[in-house]
Order: structure tokens, then C-alpha cells, then sequence
């Protein structure tokens, strides 16, 4: 489940490990996509260690204890990070980041590929836990781009983004 919209997002900016809280309407979305029963149950919850996931996933399982995966945090945006775009624009190196450059990075911060390998080792980790507890359901709240990430690199991305689920 991707974390219910937070200040940061409605200000546009790249909020990576900002801690961002939620906006008062990302938590009425997310009630109201309670109320209407899509999300899940599971024996384990999992989120990305940024409160913005931590407090989506409370707002949507108050009585959950959540096991924090600190691999699965969002991009370290380095000294991008609380920029918008429109303050980023004519930086050269954000125009190369930006057009895909995979092994383009914010300065000081991660590129493509490291956070790739970073976030995948997250999930792994995650699946490994499940695997050796025999636990069979889980909810994992994190981010846009780590679930894009992982479920297309393991090809398990099995129909559109919507909704803010992956089933």
C-alpha cells in the first residue's frame, strides 16, 4: 500500500527522507477507502520506517505493531531533498536524472540503481521473514517508487497501479 498523501506531496516537493506528515485529507482518503473494505487483513504488517507510512498504516490497522524495514525508506533525494522541481529545473544534473540517467544521482544523495538494490534487499528480507515464520499474509506500507521498484523487478506487478494497492 503506498502512503496516504502528506503535506509534502501536495506542495510538490521531493520529500524523500523528510519526515512529511500526513495531510488531513490523504487521511480522509484513506478512511474513506477503508470504509469501503479494499484493504486487507493480514498476520504481519511492514512499513518503510518514514512516518508518513508508519501513520497510514496505523490510520488503516490502529491495533497493528508494524515491523519498521529501514532498506524500504524512499530515495535519499540528498540536497534535492524539500526542492520542487520548479527550483531544480536548470541543474544539469537533475535535467540527466531526470531524463533516466540510471547511475545519475542528487548530490549527496542515491541514484537509480543504488536504490534499486537497496529497496529489493528490503523486500527480500521481508519475504525471508515471512518464509521463516510461516506467516502467509502481510501488509507492507512504503512508497510509490518502492513498489514500483520491487513488484516490476520481480515481475510481480500484476495489474495497474490503482488505488494505492498491489495485489
Amino acid at each position: 500500500i503506498r502512503h496516504g498523501i502528506c503535506e509534502g506531496n501536495l506542495e510538490g516537493r521531493y520529500i524523500g527522507r523528510t519526515q512529511s506528515p500526513l495531510a488531513q485529507e490523504g487521511i480522509q482518503a484513506l478512511l474513506e477507502l477503508k470504509r469501503k473494505g479494499i484493504y486487507p487483513e493480514a498476520k504481519k504488517y511492514y512499513a518503510s520506517p518514514c512516518v508518513r507510512c508508519v501513520d497510514t498504516l496505523k490510520v488503516l490497522y490502529p491495533t497493528a505493531d508494524p515491523e519498521v524495514i529501514l532498506e524500504l525508506a524512499e530515495r535519499d533525494f540528498g540536497d534535492w531533498e524539500n526542492k520542487k522541481a520548479e527550483e531544480l529545473k536548470n541543474d544539469p544534473k537533475f535535467v540527466a536524472w531526470m531524463n533516466g540517467g540510471q547511475h545519475e544521482a542528487p548530490p549527496n544523495g542515491e541514484s537509480s540503481i543504488v536504490f534499486m538494490q537497496r529497496v529489493c534487499a528490503g523486500f527480500e528480507m521481508l519475504v525471508k521473514n515471512m518464509m521463516m515464520t510461516g506467516d502467509e499474509t502481510a501488509v507492507l506500507v512504503t512508497h510509490a517508487q518502492d513498489n514500483a521498484i520491487t513488484f516490476s523487478n520481480l515481475r510481480l506487478l500484476t495489474r495497474p497501479l490503482a488505488y494505492g494497492m498491489i495485489q
